[in-house]
């Protein structure tokens, strides 16, 4: 009994922690209709190309105190 108690605590504390790291990889949707060129290194997601031709693109900047 002690066995099957131990056993179902790890199986919650897997899927917990599963589902904590699993948060760190979703991603936002992409806007409808756009894509990442081919000329994208890694063919990373961005910047990406809008239907109207305008570019998306993303800065990393964690130390930034103004953009």
């Amino acid at each position: 009994m002690n066995a099957i108690k131990t056993m179902l605590a790890v199986i919650l504390t897997a899927v917990s922690c599963s589902e904590l790291a699993a948060q760190g990889f979703r991603r936002e949707p992409m806007p409808e209709g756009s894509y990442s060129p081919v000329t994208n290194i890694n063919r990373s997601s961005y910047p990406r190309v809008l239907n109207d031709g305008s570019v998306m693109f993303r800065v990393n900047a964690p130390q930034a105190q103004q953009v």
